[in-house]
């Protein structure tokens, strides 16, 4: 059974928008952790204005969500007055929708957008009483996965993920969710690292634990060497198979080029996926392009439709 983290509110009114942490929006989901298998805390390590306007975050919630074994809240990075009440107070880190301790879920997942936000993943993990280095933490902790477009350049954080999910993570999301679940439903055979074994050979999956790198003469970084063998020489990412059947659609965002409506939710990735990711957009079938201009989904506070011009490329 998850504790409750109550935060005295008188304190809380002392801090600079403590909206920010009270959660009951629209929309939000809240469920009871004793009535599902798999509990996952999605972190994002910014504070929650940033984080809030984030549209792979919603995605993924609602995925998860949408299934009745998995619970999936929301976890944001305090602002400095409200982590130093925090601290100077003894609240942990705490998920929005039930203010569960983020220490208590079975996994933790971090987004990787944008390499300054590194250091409060750290703090974050420091702040939720969670030890920093995955080395230091045993079965009892939750499995600490990353994923998003930083997750391409996975060493700099390579000491304290556990697992690193690269490509997109709609489909793929899933499956993670199904392993994890199977491997308690099983009595967690082989403990953490059994689990890591597992999750090593499916696609997209890198566990640095598995890896020795090696270095030349001057220090500079030469190779990364399996050390188990489940663990794959090359990595390949994550695409989403059937786009659609994703759940762009809830987000009523056009990015429009010439003769083109890509899926709304792509959109706001679209430049980095074809500058980064290995050239991959996404294009839509002519009638869902329709679809999603004539029926909104329903009690989202949607008046219109924006429709906007991609004009970082033209190719």
């Amino acid at each position: 059974m998850s504790h409750t983290v109550l935060i005295d509110p008188i304190l809380l009114s002392k801090v600079t928008k403590p909206v920010r942490y009270v959660g009951g929006e629209w929309n939000s989901v809240v469920k009871n952790h004793d009535d599902v298998k798999l509990t996952v805390a999605y972190c994002f390590p910014d504070v929650y204005e940033v984080a809030m306007s984030h549209l792979g975050l919603r995605i993924l919630y609602a995925l998860l969500n949408e299934r009745q074994d998995v619970a999936a809240e929301r976890v944001y990075a305090p602002w400095p007055d409200m982590e130093e009440l925090m601290r100077k107070e003894g609240y942990p880190l705490f998920s929005l929708e039930t203010k569960t301790p983020v220490r208590e879920f079975d996994m933790v997942g971090f987004t990787l957008q944008y390499e300054m936000s590194f250091t409060n993943i750290l703090n974050m993990l420091d702040l939720a009483g969670i030890p920093i280095f995955s080395k230091d933490r045993g079965d009892d902790m939750p499995l600490i996965a990353a994923g998003g477009p930083c997750a391409y350049n996975a060493e700099p954080l390579a000491d304290y993920i556990d697992i690193f999910l690269l490509g997109e993570s709609e489909e793929s999301t899933q499956l993670l969710a199904d392993t994890i679940i199977q491997w308690k439903e099983a009595g967690k055979p082989g403990g953490k690292k059994g689990l890591l074994k597992t999750l090593a050979a499916q696609q997209g999956n890198y566990v640095p634990a598995f890896y020795q790198p090696t270095y030349d003469a001057a220090g500079n970084f030469k190779a990364l060497t399996p050390t188990e063998p489940e663990a794959k020489e090359h990595i390949e990412k994550c695409v989403v198979a059937d786009e659609e059947q994703g759940d762009g659609h809830r987000e009523q965002l056009a990015d429009v080029e010439p003769g083109v409506v890509r899926e709304p939710a792509k959109a706001m990735r679209l430049l980095l996926k074809r500058f980064q990711l290995a050239n991959h957009p996404h294009h839509a079938a002519p009638h869902q392009q329709a679809e999603w201009q004539e029926e909104p989904p329903p009690a989202q506070g949607m008046m219109h439709v924006d429709v906007v011009r991609n004009v970082g490329n033209q190719s």
